[in-house]
């Protein structure tokens, strides 16, 4: 028994060790939350007072044992991060058993005044006692949760627990002594007393209802232990608890004795259980309980004890850079040469690439205007057609927007004074969106376009002739970068304008 228990402290004591080991971290507060999230647990402090079968089995030589009843009470720490945990505490309990024995034993050969040897027997006929142990015991158990969040959950225990007896008393309480003989070897001759209680008080010859209580001589034992019942969450602090409970004992706890039930030579009756008539008791319990249970998890506490364990990693860290920094001073000061001059050479590659990108957009843009130039219209409202001279100028523009996923082309419609403002605007849009479908003929991507009408808001000639009404009829086309603007502020779309298009005209 002794190495299993020493079997199960070696697993517990790595696993908590484990439990309570601190990753490394940054010492940033989001970082320092996280560590105590993990790591620090739901600590549980609880409260039972429970009752039953609370009794000590035996096995008399000369007899048997009856059940008992008692009850307990403990006060149990409890930490389970999540389902699984660890408990311990303190357990006060109570137990009961009654033992019978029919006992005859020849004890004590002296030589009497005659000078014959003789020989005592003593009878105990359906002789009757009650014992009883009070004990103190400390609980190791590993503890099972479904779940600390939920309003009601099952919780189970089991484990063993170190019981040390602090008082144990007998008392008979029915039967008597009821034969006393004295036997002659020499003359054969046998003396017998029957109830003669009065005439013998010297030899300690009494009914059970006149022997005195007495103490009991326990040990150190050690019980196996099982809980399993259920948790109502009144808060989420406090929680009521009541279930089952058993312990059945693993080592005995009685010491054994050679000493006779009846001791002649003190004229003195020990008991049952301190006498030779009973070798071993085993406790035995089980039975209902109910419990008060009160959980904390104190989080700012905890990220300060991480805090304090950080800032002290940090300081041994510290303290090694320290010592190993004459050792290392070449090495770091030829680590920082390489590293400035990668360093240079990624700016170089930075603006190299800042420049091909710049490159790249303008090229894009001059591919756009040469679409805009090239472009044919049949008449003022057609979507244009391009020459297949264009078609290289197109390819341009969908390398650009496959290499820039978050670039558009923005297609800005112009109109002349010829109509209403509002009109205009409609027309304007009318305008962008018949560009917008020669592009998608094209193979350039209907959602990376986007079009706006400003209408007759920005001629870029006389409205007064009709040369300068042909060149404000038109359209614009640019490029919006991911986080930029385009030049062209309006925001108008298909959505914005869709009851102005279904009033529209030709300017």
């Amino acid at each position: 028994m002794r190495k299993s228990l020493l079997i199960i402290w070696m697993i517990l004591t790595p696993v908590m060790a484990v439990i309570a080991q601190e990753e490394k971290a940054d010492s940033t507060i989001e970082q320092q939350e996280q560590v105590a999230a993990q790591y620090f647990l739901d600590h549980h402090l609880n409260f039972n007072l429970g009752g039953g079968l609370h009794t000590m089995f035996s096995d008399p030589i000369y007899g048997d044992s009856k059940i008992g009843f008692g009850g307990m009470f403990e006060a149990r720490y409890e930490i389970v991060p999540k389902v699984v945990g660890f408990g311990t505490g303190l357990k006060l309990t109570l137990r009961n058993a009654t033992t019978t024995t029919d006992y005859k034993e020849q004890e004590l050969n002296y030589t009497a005044e005659n000078g014959q040897n003789a020989k005592y027997t003593y009878l105990f006929k359906e002789w009757e006692e009650k014992e009883n142990m009070f004990a103190v015991e400390i609980p190791v158990q590993l503890v099972i949760s479904t779940g600390a969040t939920k309003p009601t959950s099952f919780h189970a225990a089991i484990g063993a627990s170190f019981s040390l007896p602090i008082a144990g008393k007998y008392k008979p309480i029915e039967g008597e002594h009821i034969n006393y003989s004295v036997y002659f070897d020499q003359t054969k001759v046998e003396y017998i007393y029957n109830k003669g209680f009065k005439d013998h008080e010297h030899l300690g010859l009494y009914p059970a209802d006149e022997a005195e209580k007495g103490k009991i001589k326990y040990a150190i034992g050690v019980n196996a232990i099982a809980d399993l019942g259920i948790l109502k969450k009144i808060t989420d602090q406090c929680a009521l608890y009541i279930g089952l409970y058993g312990s059945y004992g693993l080592l005995n706890a009685c010491k054994q004795e050679s000493t006779p039930l009846y001791n002649a030579q003190k004229h003195e009756y020990v008991g049952l259980y301190s006498s030779n008539q009973v070798t071993k008791i085993t406790p035995i319990e089980a039975g209902l309980k109910v419990g008060f249970y009160l959980s904390f998890h104190d989080t700012e506490k905890e990220i300060a004890e991480t805090n304090k364990i950080l800032d002290e990693r940090v300081k041994n860290e510290r303290q090694e850079a320290e010592a190993a920094a004459a050792k290392r001073a070449a090495k770091v000061e030829e680590k920082g040469r390489k590293q400035e001059l990668e360093r240079g050479q990624q700016e170089r590659k930075d603006k190299e690439l800042v420049a091909v990108n710049e490159a790249s957009r303008q090229e894009a843009l001059d591919a756009l205007k040469a679409i805009k130039n090239a472009a044919k219209y049949a008449n003022v409202n057609a979507s244009p057609l391009f020459p297949k001279e264009a078609d290289p100028y197109f390819l341009i523009v969908r390398k650009y927007l496959e290499t820039n996923p978050e670039s558009k082309i923005i297609i800005t419609g112009h109109t002349d004074n010829s109509s209403t403002p509002a009109k205009n605007i409609v027309n304007g849009q009318h305008r962008a969106e018949a560009f917008k479908n020669a592009l998608v003929r094209k193979n350039i991507p209907r959602n990376r376009i986007g079009c706006v009408s400003k209408g007759e808001t920005e001629p870029i000639a006389s409205n007064d002739t009709p040369e300068g009404r042909e060149k404000n009829r038109r359209v614009e086309l640019d490029l919006v970068d991911a986080g930029a603007s385009s030049t062209n502020d309006a925001t108008i779309n298909e959505e914005d304008t869709e009851e102005e298009l279904r009033i529209g005209g030709k300017d």
